[in-house]
């Protein structure tokens, strides 16, 4: 039989199935390979249907409050600070903020021109609480509700904090060196404060005194003050050690602070006796080995 150059219409389909079958096939081997797969697609944690942007809304929150210092005390000036935060997915439009501060009746208003998504605004307040008490501070955000948000409820905090006196300063070592000032060996006496003193409250015999103790009587010693810090007082003699201390056969000698009259930085009495009470008189002897 002589071949003709006609195809029969039904091998025609038969082979159109099998070209079909094997390109399929090959296209699952490929994927299965590590060839590029089609993305598959996220769900983003915000509310709303990203299909539709308009109904989209931001969310106004108030992501953390920081007081400094974390121990304020009475004397000194807080910082208190908020931070605004945009959880959602669109801007938020300008809007208020408001700061309470302890017992106070009417708020630090913060006027922000707007929020961009995932984006923080801090909110500042620094000043004085004079009464040492427990307080408490409120942020709010959005609070003149001028911004449609897709959650209302989230838009304050509040932190507690307790604001005390600052302790009372005292005296927390003092340490004595004879030293070398020309032909002279004069005694050096140095105190250390646990907080800063005002200086001038401490004078050389009325409030600071050195004694040398000798069997025919005791020397109130003089000499002259000068600060290293507000918190370190040097004490020197005037007169030669050989002139004031009495080797028997050790020297024994020592200092006293008038709590009473000495001050801290707020004018407040030192706390002489380490009572836990302002007033009382610091005390220390010495012995130097003869």
């Amino acid at each position: 039989m002589r071949a003709t150059g006609i195809i029969n219409p039904i091998c025609m389909v038969a082979l159109s199935l099998l070209v079909a079958i094997s390109l399929t096939g090959a296209a699952l081997a490929g994927s299965s390979s590590g060839s590029a797969a089609q993305p598959t697609p996220r769900s983003y944690p915000v509310k709303g249907d990203w299909r539709n942007l308009s109904k989209l809304k931001p969310d106004l929150t108030i992501q953390k409050i920081t007081i400094t210092p974390s121990n304020p005390t009475t004397k000194g000036v807080i910082h208190i600070s908020a931070f605004v935060l945009n959880r959602g997915p669109v801007a938020a439009g300008p809007f208020q903020a408001q700061l309470w501060i302890g017992g106070s009746s009417t708020p630090e208003v913060f006027n922000i021109k707007g929020l961009a998504p995932g984006k923080s605004y801090e909110i500042r307040w620094n000043g004085r609480l004079s009464r040492p008490l427990a307080y408490r501070v409120r942020a709010v955000a959005d609070s003149a509700h001028q911004v449609k948000e897709s959650n209302e409820a989230n838009n304050s905090l509040s932190k507690d904090f307790v604001v005390k006196e600052p302790p009372l300063v005292h005296v927390t070592s003092a340490r004595w060196k004879p030293i070398k000032e020309g032909n002279k060996t004069k005694m050096r006496i140095t105190v250390f404060f646990s907080g800063p003193v005002d200086r001038s409250s401490i004078t050389d015999v009325s409030v600071f005194r050195f004694y040398s103790y000798c069997r025919r009587g005791n020397k109130v010693v003089r000499g002259h003050i000068t600060w290293q810090s507000n918190t370190v007082m040097q004490w020197t003699s005037y007169d030669d050690t050989d002139q004031f201390l009495c080797f028997d056969p050790d020297a024994v000698f020592g200092i006293t602070i008038d709590g009473g009259r000495a001050k801290d930085q707020y004018g407040r009495p030192l706390d002489g006796d380490n009572d836990g009470r302002p007033g009382g008189t610091y005390g220390e002897d010495f012995t130097w080995i003869g």
